[in-house]
């Protein structure tokens, strides 16, 4: 393969005739400018987002919308276009951008409603440039957050359709002074929608701040268009078949405009910038332990990615799954023998994480088809899974506590605290284990013997940061690795008080309505004998957070016993608004208060185990 620069690459060419532009004089299917002061759009939320026509275009009444967010739809371009049948859109729109919560997006659908033909949208709240379509492609449309309608500029958009099997979508956009929006002349963006036609417009708000505005829609036949009459343009590749990538491409030059669209990947074998695989450990050990089932897991997490160095931060990422690259795990020897030598069927990356035999090993990816983002092979260094083990040295009685000198694992020592307890992980097995007595004291015995199982204990004697055993007993949060066979852990003690207390499941039931989430929680398993799971009230609330020392420490704490934190959302209690049947309580982890929810609307739920 030749290399045409410092990076070893690859080109793909696709080459576009240009003939002509789309029609002149088109046959008009829906025309609106406004001019009548016609409100066709509409919003489930009216007096408070209530869409108005202003000064000669549509918009929303600023003095009623109260920052309150809403779906705002139009019906009135619906069955303008019948699905299957090429048209072109324009109009001029003013799009502002939500300053919290979640993210604006402007849609013009397909005649059924049932996918986007243009999709305008924030990556994120106060962003200025919107997502194209749902694809990589952005433009800088928006003003961000927090602007006033004044403030945002008018935007023209052409949205041009061409209905078919092989369906495409095109998008011009220009600025006030008709200059083009960041090179979106008749851009060709990804197509969702394959039935076409022409359905409703909507513009999806969020609280606080977003804007909106629309002017001259027109939707107009497409005559003449470039797109279904391209000549064909013969390229020549020095790729020995189709299906091979190449470094050199030629054509001759029609008697015509052309585009040319060229796209270059990299090598995975460029010795300057090799993807490298990640998340191995450097000491070229990753250390397992074999679990109940059978099967070998690592002792710490670990995340095994192929990164491409040369892509930016924000764009880097892990490249295993990505079409056309096949990622495999090869089975070596401690004899350092070249990767091609392998001498055992290699096995897929999913099979050796689920039992991670020890062993030596290298992983290799490679491409697979045309599709693939790189050419070349790359393998991991070789690296060993390892089995190792724990251990715990401690006093048989009081007596022996403070009489031991020293405890030494192979060639070092290892601290011994003031209760005589001693303890290190990660222990190669065969290794030598001493210990020696203080002057003046002999050994009697020493007993060793596989590491037994955590103790529980009854919940009447919980403590706060403990965990549920799913036998319904509490155990120390240090023991959730080393539980009692079959038992797992289902729930993290949040609040004591004598012998009784609350504790909350380690995940979210989901988001749902109020009466659901009350039985949801009444049903949760596993049943805890002298426990009761049932959905937490207010004043339950309150103690756990105020045992925790904050809501953010409550909401924050279960990772630490292999949970799930909470949200920084809403979360329903039990407790009704004043007797009210249609309101209740709500706790807001993001605000930090309690506040009223119509009963019928979704929050988050947790489950809480009374005992």
């Amino acid at each position: 393969m030749k290399t045409i620069s410092r990076y070893i690459m690859t080109l793909a060419l696709l080459l576009t005739a240009v003939t002509g532009a789309w029609a002149q004089t088109p046959t008009i299917y829906f025309q609106q400018d406004y001019a009548t002061e016609t409100v066709d759009w509409s919003t489930a939320t009216g007096g408070r987002f209530t869409p108005i026509v202003e000064n000669g275009y549509l918009t929303v009444n600023q003095n009623q919308r109260n920052n309150n967010g809403t779906t705002l739809t139009c019906t009135a371009t619906q069955g303008k276009v019948d699905a299957g049948k090429d048209f072109t859109m324009t109009f001029n729109v003013k799009l502002g951008a939500s300053t919290n919560q979640s993210a604006t997006a402007f849609n013009i659908y397909d005649a059924a409603n049932s996918a986007p033909i243009l999709s305008l949208a924030e990556g994120s709240v106060n962003a200025t440039a919107w997502k194209i379509n749902q694809g990589t492609q952005t433009a800088t449309v928006s003003a961000g957050g927090g602007k006033s309608l004044d403030e945002l500029s008018w935007i023209f958009v052409q949205v041009t359709y061409i209905a078919g099997e092989n369906a495409k979508t095109y998008l011009t956009l220009k600025d006030e002074q008709n200059n083009i929006i960041d090179g979106f002349d008749e851009t060709e963006i990804p197509t969702i929608s394959v039935a076409g036609g022409l359905g409703k417009m909507t513009f999806v708000t969020s609280r606080y701040s977003a804007n909106f505005a629309i002017d001259n829609v027109l939707v107009s036949e497409v005559v003449n268009d470039a797109a279904a009459s391209e000549p064909t343009i013969d390229v020549t590749t020095n790729a020995a078949s189709k299906q091979d990538l190449f470094t050199e491409a030629s054509f001759t030059m029609p008697p015509f405009d052309a585009t040319v669209n060229y796209m270059l990947v990299r090598d995975m074998q460029d010795k300057a910038n090799p993807v490298a695989f990640s998340g191995l450990p450097s000491s070229g050990n990753i250390v397992v332990k074999k679990g109940d089932d059978g099967k070998y897991q690592p002792a710490e997490a670990l995340t095994i990615q192929l990164i491409d160095p040369l892509a930016s931060a924000e764009d880097a990422k892990n490249i295993i799954g990505a079409d056309g690259i096949t990622v495999k795990v090869l089975v070596g020897d401690d004899s350092s023998l070249p990767i091609e030598y392998d001498h055992y069927e290699p096995i897929t990356l999913e099979a050796f994480l689920a039992d991670m035999k020890p062993g030596y090993y290298w992983i290799k990816a490679e491409p697979t088809d045309e599709n693939s983002p790189y050419d070349g092979t790359v393998y991991s260094s070789q690296f060993t899974v390892v089995e190792k083990y724990d251990l715990a040295v401690k006093p048989a009685n009081d007596f022996s506590k403070g009489k031991v000198e020293s405890v030494t694992v192979g060639s070092g020592s290892v601290t011994i605290d003031a209760n005589g307890k001693a303890s290190k992980t990660g222990i190669d097995p065969d290794t030598d284990v001493k210990i020696k007595a203080k002057r003046g004291y002999v050994i009697d015995k020493v007993e060793a013997k596989k590491k037994a199982a955590a103790e529980g204990h009854a919940l009447t004697s919980a403590k706060f940061g403990e965990i549920v055993g799913s036998d319904g007993k509490a155990y120390a949060a240090d023991d959730k690795d080393n539980l009692p066979s079959g038992v797992t852990a289902v729930a993290m003690i949040c609040y004591v008080s004598g012998s009784h207390g609350l504790a909350l499941a380690l995940t979210d039931e989901g988001k749902m309505n109020w009466s659901t989430a009350q039985t949801t929680c009444a049903a949760h398993t596993p049943a805890i004998t002298g426990g009761t799971w049932k959905l937490a009230s207010k004043d339950e609330w309150n103690s756990m957070i105020s045992a925790a020392g904050s809501d953010a420490d409550l909401r924050d704490g279960f990772g630490f016993v292999g949970g799930t934190n909470m949200q920084s959302s809403w979360y329903w209690s039990s407790t009704e608004y004043e007797d009210n049947s249609s309101q209740a309580y709500y706790y807001d982890f993001y605000g930090g208060y309690f506040n009223v929810f119509s009963k019928g609307n979704a929050a988050r739920v947790r489950a809480c185990l009374a005992f």
